[in-house]
């Protein structure tokens, strides 16, 4: 395993930090705790007034039902760095407290659907009001359907490797150890299903360009090629929007069927990288340069694994030729993966990623991109192990991101533990690692942590 040379010195600050950190982990638990006796204390009082309804039962008509239903949760999340980081002060990566409160149902043929969380972070001192979800969908015909309105989209084979899957990510989330679901960021978007007994078509049209909620140096620190160094707010990353975004500029098209026992899809995108991988010199700003993808995936059982196959082409539009040393490249991109069960409740799976840049000559030639030491082959190779017990109530996760190119690594842990229906916690960490600080992984390595994480649902 590789450390810096102050590691020691990191190592020497952990107890301090982590003491702090349990501190904000016991303040969680007590709200939550808090939480549950309120509810039980009201019990009584609610049981009563039940048992008073029942005597009139008899006398008064049954209200009707709805056909909305509603449920939520409250989360708490707290998160501490394993390292000093040189560029942030802040030894915490998560300290917020979640409520959840979403509704869904028919109304004759249309389903809606309205998802609302409720955040207190500490981190950034904010309070706010997030809308996760708000969408409609209804049949169009006996073979189609729209739904539109605010949606999480999501296609693709990979394990946390996207390939033709280009709708918004939440980075920030996915490194704090919020809940996976919160990985996938919503989109403003129209998307239009068309069912046919030869293929099956999805197209998503989106009125306005929906960004990744990507690494502003805030809360964790990323590698600026521009200063060659570690980079973290102020001044937060931040980029231009599209200039030309009309309502036209960004579609998603998705083919797919059922072959022989295989899932078989195509995919195809116009749009926009959404991160500000550019920089204007004109504007002296990062922007969204201008992308198209297209590709195939397959998937299905082979022996006793479920074996899949993806690859997509990233055309970097504004940057065609390679010339422009402060655009991305075009890409070839690829994955083949492999899961199956070992043992009973024991999973394991593995997945191979490769991208390859083209113009990479030109790519090197460049002053600024030299010091990147990036690659022109990169490789990735992934492993999960998935261990079940207790009935499912207990899970033992380990996840494994390496690169033999980058020789750097992204190591994910977890234990997951259901006291019951209503209560959960979760134990994990993100823990990052390499032999170049500008490397992919490496370059996030003072912003390892670990967190806790606990969730009441109802």
């Amino acid at each position: 395993m590789y450390f810096q040379p102050d590691s020691r010195v990191k190592m020497g600050r952990c107890s301090m930090r982590i003491g702090r950190w349990c501190v904000a982990t016991l303040m969680v638990l007590v709200t939550e705790a808090f939480a549950e006796s309120s509810g039980s204390i009201l019990l009584p009082a609610l049981t009563q007034s039940d048992e008073q309804w029942d005597e009139w039962a008899d006398e008064a008509a049954a209200p009707q039902e709805s056909p909305f239903h509603w449920r939520g949760f409250v989360e708490g999340l707290a998160g501490g760095r394993v390292y000093d980081n040189p560029v942030i002060d802040n030894d915490m990566t998560a300290a917020e407290l979640r409520a959840r409160v979403e509704v869904d149902g028919y109304w004759n043929e249309l389903f809606a659907s309205v998802k609302v969380d409720g955040v207190v972070d500490q981190v950034t001192e904010e309070e706010t009001l997030d809308l996760r979800e708000a969408y409609l969908q209804l049949p169009v015909s006996n073979q189609a359907d729209l739904k539109l309105g605010r949606q999480v989209l999501t296609w693709g084979t990979g394990d946390l490797l996207f390939l033709n899957d280009l709708f918004p990510k939440d980075w920030q989330a996915f490194f704090a150890g919020r809940d996976m679901e919160y990985l996938k960021a919503p989109s403003d978007a129209v998307k239009v299903s068309y069912f046919t007994e030869a293929v099956n078509i999805d197209l998503v049209w989106f009125p306005v360009f929906n960004e990744d909620h990507y690494l502003t140096g805030q809360r964790f620190s990323y590698f600026s090629s521009m200063s060659n160094g570690l980079q973290a707010a102020p001044p937060e990353l931040s980029g231009r929007a599209p200039e030309n975004n009309r309502v036209s500029d960004e579609f998603a098209l998705r083919i797919f069927r059922q072959w022989h026992g295989l899932e078989v899809a195509a995919y195809g995108y116009h749009g926009y990288f959404r991160q500000p991988l550019g920089f204007d010199m004109v504007h002296q700003s990062p922007y969204f340069p201008e992308m198209n993808s297209a590709g195939v995936s397959l998937r299905g059982p082979i022996e006793r694994a479920i074996v899949n196959f993806e690859t997509a082409y990233y055309d970097a539009a504004d940057n065609r030729n390679g010339s422009n040393p402060l655009l991305p490249h075009s890409q070839w991109r690829a994955l083949l993966g492999a899961e199956r069960e070992l043992v009973s409740e024991l999973t394991a799976s593995i997945q191979l990623y490769v991208e390859k840049m083209e113009h990479y000559t030109k790519y090197k030639s460049t002053t600024t991109n030299q010091r990147r030491s990036v690659p022109e082959w990169r490789q990735v190779y992934t492993f999960r192990l998935t261990e079940q017990r207790l009935r499912g109530n207990w899970t033992n996760s380990l996840f494994l991101f390496y690169s033999p190119s980058d020789r750097d690594y992204f190591l994910l842990p977890s234990i997951s533990y259901r006291y019951s229906d209503h209560l959960q916690t979760e134990l994990g960490a993100r823990v990052f690692g390499g032999h170049q600080p500008q490397t992919f992984f490496a370059q996030f390595e003072e912003n390892s942590n670990v967190y806790l994480r606990l969730r009441y649902s109802f």
